[in-house]
């Protein structure tokens, strides 16, 4: 089903474009809205599993620093 932008078709329809044509340009408006809020959905998603990446990974290389530091001053001198 074909959504409409109304305050689009009717900004068209006052500036003296014929209907179909105003009809097809809202119809593209709305098209292009969804695309949008589909990607801001897809982005916000691929932004919250990077931020988790990060914080394993920063988790990871403090406890291997921990570890290392651990080792490193049990070593004789």
């Amino acid at each position: 089903m074909a959504l409409l932008q109304l305050e689009t078709y009717a900004a068209f329809l006052a500036a003296g474009t014929p209907e179909p044509e105003a009809r097809q340009a809202a119809i593209a408006a709305a098209d292009i809205d969804v695309r949008h809020t589909v990607m801001a959905e897809r982005l916000n998603g691929i932004d919250s599993k990077l931020t988790l990446v990060i914080g394993i990974v920063l988790v990871g290389f403090g406890a291997m620093g921990a570890a290392f530091w651990q080792v490193f001053l049990r070593l004789p001198r």
